[in-house]
């Protein structure tokens, strides 16, 4: 299911835009523990959990990977990558002892409650996701901006024509 969402998410990301996807794939992961949680354990219920979160969870990364690059200052677009990929992957390891905390203690079906109620939360976050920086935020570089005047200078003397 990882290599489908992936491929999947990161083909629509392109054409709807990475915000919406991510918005997509996080309702996905959300719903696919809903499912866990109120749908009886037959193998057509785990099947269907398999499908929606396997392909939600690896759909993520496509649209938030895109979105990095889009909204990161030029400078900074590696660390912001590194930093993010630090925080998923240091995060998700240390939520699988938090989850079987949660199942020792209370149950497993609480354990799931609770991942729920954080893809809940992730959901609500992804509304507030930053839209991709517009054209018009691009400055000219210096070189740009004197090859422009020039281009601009030898056409009003109707010397050059660039089109």
């Amino acid at each position: 299911m990882g290599a489908v969402g992936q491929f999947a998410a990161g083909a629509m990301s392109g054409r709807y835009g990475s915000k919406k996807i991510a918005i997509v794939t996080s309702i996905g992961i959300f719903f696919g523990l809903l499912l866990l949680l109120l749908i009886p354990a037959t193998p057509i219920a785990v099947i269907l959990f398999v499908v929606v979160y396997g392909i939600s969870v690896f759909g993520n990364q496509p649209p938030i990977g895109s979105l990095i690059a889009e909204v990161s200052p030029e400078a900074y677009v590696g660390a912001t990558f590194g930093l993010t990929f630090f925080l998923s992957f240091g995060l998700g390891s240390v939520s699988t002892a938090i989850a079987g905390y949660f199942a020792d203690h209370y149950s497993l079906a609480y354990s799931y409650l609770v991942m729920t109620v954080v893809a809940l939360v992730a959901v609500v976050m992804s509304l507030f996701l930053p839209e991709k920086k517009k054209q018009s935020d691009h400055r000219l570089t210096r070189s740009e901006r004197l090859t422009l005047k020039v281009q601009i200078h030898l056409e009003n003397e109707g010397r050059c024509d660039f089109q």
